[in-house]
């Protein structure tokens, strides 16, 4: 089981990580973003300490519609698809999964089943991000969307090694082979594997359940599952 103030603690550090960013266009931005910051920060610790969140909150759209007013003599207002003030935190959102004790997460089958979808959001939100009818206008097609879905595929593998559920990677079927999905898939089975040896334990029945879903399950097939014995042979 996971205690009351970690959990709180890991809550209030996802929820940090949906910041307002700053315009540098915008004159004094820098200041409004600041302030925004602090505030968000304090209000996600409260939060967390106080209501004994079950998870963290999602992070916000990364693009918005706003109106604007155009030169046109039949319409004077218009409205287009822009970047939010709000982006995930470049830095901070790809270190704090690796951070996790998965273990303890799946073991608490309330706060774990609580957690998926707040992961599955994320990975939805870096699709978003560099997808979008918008992306290419703003050039948001960095390499910060791929390290963070590499984060998360491998603490989705921890998760389900330790025996959260193996639907887990579905999350990672909105990222074609564009996108490094095949990569996504070899993170969360070398997850998987890893805790495997880690623990120097044979390949028990959560081992073979967590790889039980396609594609995973594509890779177990050329595996032959022994009867006995704690070796694996292909």
């Amino acid at each position: 089981m996971v205690p009351d103030f970690a959990w709180a603690a890991m809550v209030a550090a996802f929820d940090i990580c949906d910041m307002r960013r700053h315009r540098f266009w915008i004159k004094g931005d820098d200041k409004r973003a600041a302030r925004t910051r602090y505030r968000d920060r304090d209000r996600a610790i409260r939060r967390a300490l106080t209501t004994q969140a079950e998870a963290p909150l999602p992070p916000r759209a990364p693009y918005v519609y706003r109106w604007f007013r155009q030169k046109k003599w039949r319409w004077a207002l218009g409205r287009r698809r822009i970047q939010s003030k709000r982006v995930y935190d470049r830095g901070r959102a790809p270190a704090l999964p690796k951070g996790l004790n998965c273990a303890a997460i799946a073991r608490d089958p309330v706060r774990s089943k609580a957690f998926a979808p707040y992961l599955a959001k994320v990975a939805g939100w870096a699709h978003a991000h560099a997808h979008d009818e918008a992306a290419d206008r703003f050039q948001n097609r960095l390499p910060y969307e791929l390290v963070l879905v590499h984060a998360l595929a491998g603490t989705a593998g921890r998760l389900v090694a330790a025996g959260a559920s193996p639907a887990l990677w579905e999350m990672f079927k909105q990222f074609d082979w564009r996108n490094r999905g095949g990569d996504l898939i070899a993170d969360y089975m070398d997850a998987i594997t890893t805790e495997l040896v880690t623990s120097e334990r044979a390949p028990d029945e959560r081992f073979w359940t967590a790889g039980s879903r396609p594609p995973t399950s594509r890779w177990l097939a050329r595996a032959v599952r022994p009867a006995t014995g704690p070796t694996m042979t292909s």
